[in-house]
């Protein structure tokens, strides 16, 4: 074995060892934020929790949770369309995750973008038929563009799936009047009643 095959190999197995090394630190660190984050989270320091989801995002821009955590903390904010950014991010990174399609879908309708929040909780139902929440966004979507009929199929379905949720009830019962089914809409409205006073 000459000098120059044993330097080279000497030199790959030292590089091997710096490249683990630094990714043994990076994991530690992600780790590290990830706890504080979390920390701030429970403290309501929200902006100071996006910080954090930052941080591992610069170290690790393929971390779609991180993307996701971020986003959430944006929503709570009141940053939807930030929120919609990251969403999509995390989207991009893992399009299996349909709770991606869900936040962002929700985080649509609250700027009003109704039809791009039907089409991402579309997604989200073909692979989780039993989200009522999913159910009654698009149905408040589809009130939004005036399509009543199929909002009181989808805010049905979220009734069926949960029962104790008195704004599926208030949002039928309103949608039904607005189709003149006023003794139906009204047995949803008193539900609703009932449900928040209890």
């Amino acid at each position: 074995m000459n000098v120059y095959k044993i330097n080279y190999t000497l030199f790959t197995l030292f590089f091997y060892f710096l490249v683990s090394l630094t990714l043994n630190c990076q994991t530690q660190l992600i780790k590290e934020y990830n706890t504080c984050a979390i920390e701030k989270i429970n403290l309501k320091d929200y902006s100071s929790a996006i910080d954090f989801y930052t941080r591992i995002i610069q170290i690790n821009p393929k971390d779609s949770s991180a993307y996701f955590d971020r986003a959430m903390m944006k929503e709570i904010m009141h940053d939807y369309e930030g929120a919609i950014l990251d969403f999509t991010n995390a989207i991009m990174i893992d399009s299996n995750n349909v709770d991606n399609f869900f936040c962002r879908g929700i985080n649509y309708y609250k700027i009003k973008k109704y039809k791009p929040a039907i089409a991402d909780l579309n997604k989200m139902l073909k692979h989780e038929q039993d989200n009522a929440d999913a159910f009654y966004y698009r149905a408040l979507s589809k009130a939004a563009l005036n399509d009543t009929q199929s909002a009181i199929v989808d805010c049905t379905k979220a009734i069926n799936l949960n029962q104790t949720k008195a704004d599926y009830y208030l949002t039928r019962g309103q949608l039904k009047i607005k189709l003149g089914k006023k003794q139906s809409g009204n047995l949803d409205l008193k539900k609703y009643k009932n449900l928040v006073v209890n």
